[in-house]
This record gives C-alpha cells, sequence and structure tokens, in this order.
C-alpha cells in the first residue's frame, strides 16, 4: 500500500489555508499559505494515521488524487509500515508458533518482547485476528519509530554519501565513534 492521502486546501477569508482529508476526517490543520500548509498535511496526516494504529484499526485506504493535492507518509514511517506487513507475510507467526513448541518461553522475556513478537504472541494465545496482528504491529512500530526519532535528535549525525564512501570507510568512522 502507498501511504499517499489527497487532501482539500482551502483558502480562508481571514487569511491562511485550511487542509482537510477526505479519506482521515480527524486530520485537519491549516497553514499561513500553500506551502505552510502543505508541510502541515504531511504531520496531520501521520498524527491521524497513528489514531488507526494506537487503536488497532485498519488503516483507510487513500482514494484517488483527482487534481488534488497528496501528503505522503515519511519514508522511515511507510517501511516500518512496509516492514511489519513483510514479517508477517515471511512469516513471523508461524516462526514464533515453533519457538514456543520447542523451548520455554515467557512473553517477558527479553527476546520475546521485540516488535512483532509481542503482538505475534497474543495473536497466538488467541487475542485478535490477523488484521487486529497486523494493526497492533505497525502501532509498535509507530511507537519504536518516535523512541529512535527522539534518539537521534540527540545524536550528532556522521554523513556518508553512499555512492563515494567505502563499507570499510564506514565501519571504521564507526569504529572510531564508538571508542569515543
Amino acid at each position: 500500500m502507498r501511504y499517499a492521502y489527497p487532501y482539500e486546501l482551502a483558502a480562508q477569508p481571514e487569511g491562511g489555508f485550511t487542509v482537510t482529508f477526505p479519506d482521515l476526517p480527524e486530520a485537519v490543520t491549516q497553514g499561513e499559505d500553500e506551502d505552510e500548509a502543505a508541510a502541515m498535511a504531511e504531520d496531520a496526516l501521520v498524527t491521524a494515521l497513528s489514531f488507526y494504529t494506537d487503536n488497532a484499526e485498519r488503516l483507510p485506504r487513500p482514494s484517488a488524487a483527482r487534481g488534488r493535492p497528496v501528503a505522503y507518509v515519511p519514508p522511515l514511517v511507510a517501511a516500518k509500515l512496509a516492514l511489519h506487513d513483510a514479517m508477517l507475510a515471511a512469516g513471523l507467526v508461524d516462526e514464533l508458533r515453533a519457538l514456543r513448541e520447542r523451548h520455554a518461553l515467557v512473553p517477558d522475556m527479553p527476546s520475546m518482547r521485540c516488535v512483532g513478537y509481542r503482538q505475534a504472541w497474543q495473536f497466538l494465545d488467541g487475542i485478535g485476528d490477523r488484521a487486529a496482528l497486523r494493526e497492533r504491529g505497525i502501532a509498535a512500530t509507530r511507537q519504536l519509530a518516535k523512541r529512535q526519532f527522539t534518539w537521534l535528535r540527540a545524536t550528532e549525525a556522521t554523513v556518508f554519501d553512499a555512492s563515494t564512501s567505502s563499507v570499510d570507510h564506514i565501519a571504521g568512522a564507526i569504529a572510531a565513534e564508538s571508542v569515543r
């Protein structure tokens, strides 16, 4: 699924623009000009989609743009949503079922508290259906992403250009940073 939703941009008589999403009635925002409104639309989109994932509800499918502007979920958020779906498709539930049969596992073990495993454990215990498993996993992935963003904002970044930096160069720089 592509995480891109069309929105309506309405000029306000008192100035500025209001943004509403036909597919997400809870997503409403505004901006002083069209550019600011477009930037705010992305934030409103992510926030509105989080309501669905936090409540383990299916994400609404976006309608066709039909000439309307479109807001996109940021790439990292979209990647995490897609990764979670791929984990389920690749057999996460079957893998966990086999692990539970072979080993004395309990849900509060660190290895079972990983994103995906905790939600699959609940599913195997009869809590919810596959759709709920997916949505709970997406919510957990989103929460992890928020923690990662917080950590990354507080971390000094080193930029590497993958087209010109060798793997050895990048690994050496990472090793040097970890020694400090």
